[in-house]
């Protein structure tokens, strides 16, 4: 009778073996089909949010323009949208924004290709609003002794040279010497003084307080400027 029972439960246990061993065999076969059933991931490359061929690095171009030569002394990149007038006369290097008392009418159109001529640089009296560049004689470079109140700081060009910009601030008293006010109550000149390789250029700045003029502009052009190289592409 106990070998009987022995019998039953070595053959049950077989049987749980088997059913054990089939099981195991059934899910491995399930698990390495649904892996071969699952789509290839891939790794994917993070997004820049730089535009193509652009790094962070790059300077960002503040506005469109053309690079003007000046009688091969300087160049300065002149807005899209301007006008200019260049003087290629040893009394007067140089190249004028407009005209005299005209900075209004510069407006900038990044679509719209400067207009430049060669007409020379008009003459004006007095104490007007002007923008221009010169490469000054020795006897008519910038005089800060000339000037009662006179501020001065570091200017700095696109092209690394570091410059000097002084601020003269002249009222009605001390503006008789120099033809007068034309309105308001003080007019204000800006002065850029750009020195390298023994050259010596002036950008100069000449506005009134209640003229609607965008000096930040105006300064993002004078950093432009540069000596300039005939072999250099344009």
């Amino acid at each position: 009778m106990l070998r009987k029972r022995t019998t039953k439960t070595i053959a049950l246990l077989g049987t749980a073996v088997l059913i054990l061993l089939i099981c195991s065999i059934a899910l491995l076969s399930y698990m390495q089909h649904t892996r071969q059933s699952l789509p290839v991931s891939s790794e994917s490359t993070p997004q820049s949010d730089s535009p193509p061929g652009d790094s962070p690095s790059q300077p960002t171009e503040l506005y469109k323009g053309e690079v003007t030569p000046v009688a091969d002394s300087f160049s300065i990149k002149t807005p899209n949208g301007w006008a200019a007038s260049i003087s290629t006369k040893s009394s007067f290097l140089g190249i004028m924004f407009a005209r005299p008392n005209q900075l209004e009418s510069l407006k900038y159109n990044a679509d719209t290709p400067p207009t430049i001529d060669k007409l020379g640089i008009p003459a004006w009296s007095g104490l007007s609003e002007h923008f221009f560049v010169i490469a000054p004689t020795v006897s008519r470079q910038f005089n800060p002794d000339d000037h009662l109140n006179i501020s001065s700081e570091e200017f700095i060009f696109n092209d690394g040279t570091i410059g000097k910009k002084y601020f003269v601030v002249k009222y009605a008293n001390e503006a008789q010497k120099w033809g007068g006010l034309q309105k308001d109550t003080e007019w204000q000149g800006r002065t850029y003084i750009y020195e390298k390789d023994g050259k010596h250029i002036e950008a100069h700045i000449a506005v009134y307080p209640s003229s609607s003029i965008d000096i930040e502009f105006y300064e993002n052009v004078v950093k432009t400027l540069q000596l300039h190289d005939p072999n250099a592409h344009l």
